[in-house]
């Protein structure tokens, strides 16, 4: 729900419609509260190619998206997986490639998703190499 000039509106309301012939009965509760952007987001590398995220879980999150990009670009992130609860395994990654990970709680049934955390970064560690003579 938008009133121009005022902004988004969050929380729970109930709605009656009125006309020359009177009320309406209340309508159900409508929630339309922005769960809170995951905070504490971390990475770390298992082994070369899977980055473990976690976050902090928001209860009112009806799941969570995890976007990517790679490290020091402007580029715009990319969904690489949804999570319903406080973490996600990225089993994409590039060995020796730097990316950033941020996480947004999804709002569902209706309601409005979070911004994005703030970008966690982590260098994995360089691929093995086989060197034969």
């Amino acid at each position: 729900m938008n009133l121009s000039g005022h902004g988004p509106l969050t929380g729970k309301y109930v709605l009656v419609a009125t006309d020359a012939s009177g009320s309406s009965a209340p309508s159900g509760v409508a929630d339309v509260s922005v769960p809170a952007v995951p905070t504490d987001v971390a990475v770390h590398y298992l082994g070369t190619t899977v980055a473990s995220i976690t976050w902090t879980k928001d209860f009112s999150a009806n799941g969570y998206t995890i976007d990517r990009r790679k490290h020091g670009t402007n580029d715009d992130f990319t969904t690489v997986g949804n999570a319903t609860g406080g973490s996600y395994k990225d089993s994409t990654v590039q060995p020796g490639v730097q990316y950033d990970w941020v996480v947004s709680a999804n709002g569902g049934r209706g309601r409005p998703d979070s911004d994005p955390s703030a970008p966690a970064t982590a260098t994995p560690a360089p691929g093995k190499f086989r060197i034969t003579v």
